[in-house]
């Protein structure tokens, strides 16, 4: 009932506001529609032997599979007053084809995000399968579980004489590493999904204060489920610049861990570098810390503008959470066991996703023409030699509608995957592998995106 309540509220607000502004110009409407074909192939990354366990409906899948996904979003913002601003967006996903027959897959996750990463991968670990829950972890009610229906902004900014002050559902960005973002665990903008334009909102009450020339202190708080202070997170921020460098500290509290953070950005000749890393203390404001799960993330790295056509970056990325043994990747791997051999903290809290520990990931953008643009990223894990390329191809056909192709490719080295039936349980297979990036499937893709 209160789900219902909260959608017929935001289709009364765009209807007030829509008339009160109707002779003013202070609403601005627009929104965009997307759509994406996706095919993924998991036959190269597994055994021939692993079709035993799939009952004969999931065999039919098994080569190729693949969905249509239809997104639509429309954006109302108010503005009153230059005091004032008022931001609502409602974004609507419909799947038009399941995603896959395959157990590790399904349509929700389709919804939720087309590339899920790993193919089977412990339910649990929220961040590696980029689920609806752990994108909207940070809500206090919801219109519903899934993301067929997602009210992603509400939020009301206030400035005073002393700053500004941001209350509602909002995006919160932090980091300045252009791949892995080592602070950003409220809604990290993952690399590895296709919905990469604009991250999820949350509710949260924000603080901005300018304390001088290029800096700034903020504060915040964010909800979570219900507002248990277990589901909360709070943060505290200083921007400040110190010899051509923009520094920022941050301290925070995600569900009763610690936050230490550490960014910084310069200009280093003709070329732009960056460092992020972020210390968490597990546990460390629920009453019983687990040392054992304290964990760093360091994320550093360049960029330079070969030419007027030609930008390339390469970033590294340490992540101690990892595993350093690409043996012990069954350590992720549901077995049907309730023990949990890996860093929960990392994994189910603070959206870490990688398995490994040492990553480069190099990337490109060419301009062809000024209509058409190539992109290309690779995350390579540097101890087991596997990588993910995804490249992608933009093409401008008009001033508000792009089409669009790309691909997400694993390759790596050493033995392949191996899946194994685990007490004669579909749902209970078990995984061996020494090479991460072999887990992920094949996908590749076309898009049009129209803009308004």
């Amino acid at each position: 009932m209160l789900k219902k309540i909260i959608f017929c509220l935001l289709i009364l607000i765009f209807q007030t506001l829509y008339s009160f502004a109707e002779d003013q110009d202070t609403l601005q409407i627009k929104g965009y529609f997307k759509t994406y074909t996706l095919t993924t192939d998991v036959t190269g990354n597994m055994a021939k032997s692993a079709s035993d366990v799939y009952t004969p409906a999931q065999k039919n899948n098994i080569d190729l599979s693949g969905t249509i996904l239809n997104l639509a979003n429309l954006d109302l913002k108010w503005l009153p007053s230059d005091k004032f601003i008022f931001e609502t967006s409602y974004i609507l996903t419909l799947p038009i084809q399941a995603y896959s027959g395959l157990p590790m897959y399904s349509s929700q996750n389709a919804i939720n995000a087309p590339y899920t990463g790993p193919m089977i991968i412990s339910p649990t670990l929220k961040p590696l399968e980029h689920t609806s829950t752990q994108l909207r972890d940070y809500r206090i009610v919801d219109i519903e579980n899934n993301q067929v229906h997602n009210l992603d902004r509400a939020v009301a900014t206030i400035t005073l004489n002393f700053g500004d002050i941001s209350i509602g559902r909002q995006p919160i960005a932090f980091g300045v590493a252009h791949v892995i973002n080592p602070v950003d665990v409220l809604s990290p903008l993952l690399k590895t999904s296709l919905a990469t334009e604009e991250r999820p909102g949350v509710d949260a009450v924000r603080v901005r204060i300018p304390t001088g020339n290029m800096s700034e202190v903020e504060f915040g708080f964010v909800g979570g489920q219900d507002l248990l202070w277990s589901n909360d997170a709070a943060f505290l921020r200083s921007r400040f610049y110190l010899y051509d460098t923009d520094l920022i500290l941050t301290l925070m509290d995600f569900k009763q861990n610690a936050l230490l953070g550490f960014e910084l950005t310069r200009a280093i000749f003709d070329a732009g570098v960056w460092l992020e890393t972020a210390y968490v203390f597990s546990g460390a404001f629920s009453g019983s810390p687990t040392s054992n799960n304290n964990y760093l993330r360091l994320s550093t790295g360049a960029d330079y503008k070969l030419t007027s056509k030609l930008y390339a970056f390469t970033e590294y990325h340490y992540n101690s959470a990892g595993i350093s043994n690409p043996n012990n990747y069954t350590k992720f791997i549901d077995t049907g066991s309730t023990a949990k051999n890996y860093n929960t903290t990392a994994y189910e809290l603070g959206s870490v996703y990688l398995l490994g520990q040492h990553y480069i990931i190099p990337g490109v953008t060419i301009e062809l023409t000024p209509l058409v643009t190539v992109t290309a990223m690779s995350f390579v894990n540097l101890i087991d030699a596997s990588l993910l390329f995804a490249p992608n191809l933009s093409y401008s056909i008009a001033t508000n509608i792009t089409l669009g192709a790309g691909a997400f490719i694993p390759a790596g080295q050493g033995s392949p995957t191996q899946i194994l039936a685990k007490n004669n349980k579909i749902n209970g297979l078990n995984i061996l592998t020494r090479s991460e990036f072999k887990l992920y499937p094949d996908m590749y893709f076309i898009s049009a995106m129209i803009y308004f």
